[in-house]
């Protein structure tokens, strides 16, 4: 046994490889690349066994060899290297004058441990100028350290140290988890002061480009339940803020009514028959994501995720993301609430003031049940309500078998509302932070749900598996800083949540993607109106509208087109120029279709397909032409194994309805 123990312990040790003398040179890039950085540091160093081999790999380094994992501690997971107990690790660095020094340092291990780490910086003559040491503990998730190089000559640090201590309580198998190691440049005071706002409010003036991203997916949630697009309650005063400050795309579309094909569509910018994510299949090696194209150009990149089908590793979900926190939900929820993610998520933008940040942000509070916080009941719900339906039932499962009164019906929908306002006053706080740290102006922030929500419109509940326009369309509202030409904005021809992709990039100024299937909205933005949501709702007719919709051809513009795939069929849906055809796809026999005219019967309650051949001709020899085109792309942009689903996460799925029991 002791044999096999010092042989694991000397399988453990991870070498940190010196950093190349190019490092000096790339050292002055502001927030570089940390997958560079972890490239350079583990080129040389052993795979991991015990520990850290346990953990998913993926850090991003395009070097096959590398020996960095995705570790996650406490539900955040992260890039790391691993020092096993007893050992410690120089590395050469050549930091740019007056920098910092960020890293993270955990313990990864299958049993209780606590090891002291310690880090230092040295000089060339190998003495110390700066220190940290702390005890890590395993259940403490990470600890971010920053060791400051103020007042230190530029020639005067020449080594990083990392000690892991050992003892009783670092047992074979353990390991210190160090990630995220980045320079960090002092800020410079670059910001025109704001006699309104204060000092520090204003642009950089040495930057005036946007310096940090925002993407807030709001999931579940119907653009015609917003106050943003004409509700008539008031649920979303603070995306009504952003769009008087932004654009709102008033036909923004989904690609289907579930999440996973969504965000893999966001991120990649393929539409699903492309990318095929689906219950059991992931994210291919193929196209990079969004994140992944902000971190290679020197944008740190964090996620904050509460829905669960985007958590396992294996979906790849989190690639290009220096840290994602996936938050499961507590005391035993299925789903963790925004004002659980709110406090780790605005001490980012405290903590990372001086880097350029890519932070994506996925809330899913308006999802069944419909559960709002107590001090939001009773807001729009009737009081007088006297029925049987519990909050915490309102779930498809519970709902779908039951005969329910309009009572019922319009209960469950107040409680819908009620979760929509709790929402918007947890973006509303992000929105106020922003413009209390000076950073509104320096931040896009993109607001869109992944797909809309049926709430017994057409005698269903939630989502999947329907094209219905409640499960279809959703918000798409973009602030970009800076730009008094898009602000104000509202444009009423229909996009779609591929088209983010390639507008971030032109935003931004980062290369174009040219396999992504969307489009850039900017210049869309320049051309939108000025009017407000109930005053625009006439041109927004007026753009859908065909002349002669009992014979007219669909022509114009780039079709919306979703695709969802259920079991045994699949259903496709293609509008253009106010039609809408939707078709059930079967793997065997004739396809069902179903034709409806928007401009209309926005409520597609009347299917046409009977008597206008002609449009639903067109459409179906278009539909055809898309998906074909897109399944093309699908061998080389699908992963190509199914994906592990942990028993933990596939057990919530089926207590949302994703998964079979």
């Amino acid at each position: 046994m002791r044999s096999r123990n010092s042989t694991a312990r000397a399988a453990l040790a991870v070498v940190l490889a010196t950093i190349c003398s190019s490092a000096a040179a790339r050292a002055a890039e502001n927030a570089r690349a940390t997958s560079d950085l972890l490239c350079a540091l583990s080129r040389e160093a052993p795979r991991p066994v015990g520990a850290l081999a346990s953990a998913p790999e993926g850090c991003g380094c395009s070097d096959p060899a590398s020996a960095c994992r995705v570790v996650e501690l406490a539900h955040d997971r992260r890039m790391a290297l691993g020092i096993a107990p007893g050992t410690s690790r120089r590395i050469v660095i050549a930091p740019p004058p007056e920098a910092r020094l960020r890293l993270a340092v955990g313990v990864a291990a299958a049993d209780p441990a606590r090891i002291d780490v310690a880090v230092r910086l040295r000089d060339g003559g190998g003495s110390v100028v700066r220190e940290w040491r702390h005890e890590v503990v395993r259940w403490g998730g990470w600890i971010d350290v920053e060791l400051d190089m103020a007042g230190l000559a530029p020639d005067s640090v020449r080594e990083l140290e990392v000690e892991a201590g050992s003892g009783p309580l670092a047992p074979p198998g353990a390991m210190a988890a160090v990630a995220l190691p980045r320079f960090v440049p002092r800020p410079v005071s670059t910001v025109a002061a704001d006699p309104v706002r204060g000092a520090g409010a204003g642009r950089r003036q040495a930057d005036p480009a946007p310096r940090n991203l925002v993407l807030y997916v709001i999931d579940t949630l119907r653009a015609d339940h917003t106050s943003t697009y004409g509700y008539v309650r008031p649920t979303t005063p603070h995306l009504d803020r952003l769009a008087r400050e932004g654009t709102t795309f008033e036909h923004a579309y989904a690609v289907g009514s579930w999440t996973r094909p969504a965000i893999a569509s966001i991120f990649t910018g393929l539409r699903p028959a492309a990318h095929r994510v689906g219950i059991d299949r992931g994210l291919g090696p193929w196209p990079q994501t969004l994140a992944e194209r902000f971190r290679a150009a020197g944008w740190s990149t964090r996620a904050f995720v509460t829905n669960v089908q985007l958590v396992p590793h294996s979906l790849g979900f989190d690639r290009g993301f220096e840290r994602f926190l996936a938050f499961p939900g507590s005391s035993g929820a299925r789903l963790a609430t925004t004002a659980e993610v709110n406090p780790p998520l605005l001490r980012e933008f405290e903590t990372s003031r001086d880097e350029r940040l890519f932070l994506y942000v996925h809330t899913v509070d308006p999802h069944a049940p419909y559960d709002p916080p107590a001090c939001y009941r009773g807001l729009f719900a009737d009081p007088g309500y006297d029925g049987t339906i519990r909050p915490h039932e309102t779930l498809k499962v519970h709902l779908a078998g039951r005969t329910m009164s309009p009572a019922d019906v319009a209960w469950v929908r107040d409680l819908y509302d009620e979760e929509v306002r709790f929402q918007d006053e947890m973006l509303g706080t992000l929105l106020d932070r922003l413009a209390a740290t000076g950073l509104d102006r320096d931040t896009v922030v993109v607001v869109v749900a992944d797909h809309g929500e049926e709430l017994g419109d057409h005698g269903g509940w939630e989502h999947g598996q329907r094209a219905w326009e409640e499960l279809l369309r959703v918000p798409l509202v973009v602030r970009w800083p800076g730009r008094p030409d898009l602000a104000g904005r509202r444009v009423a021809e229909p996009v779609q949540i591929v088209d983010i992709l390639p507008t971030l990039l032109e935003t931004f100024g980062l290369p174009p993607a040219p396999e992504a299937q969307g489009r850039s909205l900017l210049a869309l933005g320049r051309r939108g109106s000025t009017k407000g949501a109930g005053e625009s709702r006439a041109d927004v007719a007026e753009a859908l509208a065909d002349p002669h919709p009992d014979d007219a051809k669909p022509a114009g513009p780039t079709p919306v087109v979703t695709t969802e795939f259920c079991d045994g069929y699949d259903l496709l849906s293609i509008q253009r120029e106010g039609w809408k055809l939707v078709r059930r796809r079967p793997r065997e026999g004739a396809p069902e279709d179903a034709l409806f005219h928007l401009p209309s019967d926005p409520g597609e309650r009347r299917d046409r397909a009977a008597s206008n051949r002609g449009p639903l001709r067109d459409l179906a020899r278009r539909l055809d032409e898309i998906v074909h085109e897109d399944e093309q792309l699908a061998p080389k942009a699908s992963s190509g194994v199914p994906a592990a689903i942990p028993d933990d996460t596939r057990r919530r799925l089926e207590e949302l309805g994703y998964l079979e029991h």
